[in-house]
């Protein structure tokens, strides 16, 4: 095989082995909660996730929601009892 043919070769895997994952969870003052994570695999929907997310957070940016810390559990989520809370 030739060199040329190992770059495209590479390059191509590369390009198909591309992967994105985004993690963004919104809440507004009333409480309600969004999630505006995504994830793409490959050349075109790996960047696609990412525009996608963005786009997700600057509208419900807009619309009165702020960020919530990715560690902190939703209120909506049941509470276990390794965080010393009912359920």
């Amino acid at each position: 095989m030739k060199p040329i043919e190992r770059c495209l070769i590479f390059a191509m895997v590369m390009a198909i082995a591309a992967c994105a994952a985004t993690s963004a969870h919104m809440e507004n003052e009333e409480g309600a909660e969004v999630d505006c994570s995504k994830w793409g695999v490959g050349f075109v929907f790996a960047p696609l996730a990412l525009i996608r997310s963005t786009n997700c957070v600057k509208k419900l940016q807009e619309a009165g929601y702020h960020k919530v810390d990715a560690n902190a559990p939703l209120a909506s989520a049941p509470q276990t009892a390794a965080s010393g809370q009912k359920p």
